[in-house]
């Protein structure tokens, strides 16, 4: 478990990853809220509650990048074919 819990924000398309990592997340201790696409996010987001997003790269109508230059106050980490860049 966690030595602090967090709110995190998952934003993935495909539902099997999505659970995966809402699993992984919340067995450490952490509360997670999850939504399948960018529109839905940027809603999640701006309520201020999450201080992690885990952001998938391709999503329907806006992707990954888009997302994050719309939205003030994210840093950009790139996790591609299970590297982390």
């Amino acid at each position: 478990m966690a030595d602090e819990s967090f709110n995190a924000l998952v934003v993935e398309d495909n539902p099997t990853s999505s659970r995966l990592i809402q699993a992984i997340l919340e067995g450490r201790g952490h509360q997670v809220e999850a939504v399948a696409d960018a529109e839905a996010g940027s809603v999640a987001f701006q309520r201020g509650r999450h201080r992690l997003l885990v952001l998938d790269w391709k999503l329907p109508g806006m992707d990954g990048v888009e997302f994050v230059r719309a939205t003030p106050d994210t840093l950009l980490l790139i996790k591609k074919k299970g590297y982390l860049l």
